[in-house]
């Protein structure tokens, strides 16, 4: 067992290294390329620069848009501790009315199915 685990920890260094020298030799030609190349990349800077910033923007409010989609669109029961898929968002006079119904003692299942917003 002991030989198994000094090969295992061996490859992991010789992995280690090599990855190492990888990342190097990467580097040290990606400065030739920045050296052979500086009048291409000052001109594609800013525009590769501004690409990505937007690109990134998108991403970013998209992820926010689907999360807030998904908070509005559902209705958490505390007594239950299910969440329950909502066709559309609910009103504020729809969630009284349901907070109200709630505490009469009514499933919060059947408030929703009657009030047609599940989905």
């Amino acid at each position: 067992m002991k030989e198994k685990f000094e090969t295992a920890k061996e490859k992991a260094k010789d992995f280690r290294r090599k990855a190492a020298k990888e990342v190097k030799r990467f580097g040290s030609e990606a400065v030739e390329f920045a050296d052979r190349n500086k009048g291409v990349l000052i001109a594609i800077a800013p525009i590769a620069i501004a690409g990505i910033r937007s690109s990134q923007s998108l991403i970013v409010s998209h992820r926010v848009n689907k999360e807030r989609k998904r908070i509005d669109h559902s209705y958490y029961d505390r007594s239950t501790n299910m969440y329950w898929d909502l066709k559309r968002k609910l009103s504020n006079a729809e969630k009284a009315e349901v907070v109200k119904r709630k505490e009469a003692g009514e499933p919060v299942y059947d408030i929703l199915r009657q009030m047609k917003v599940l989905r």
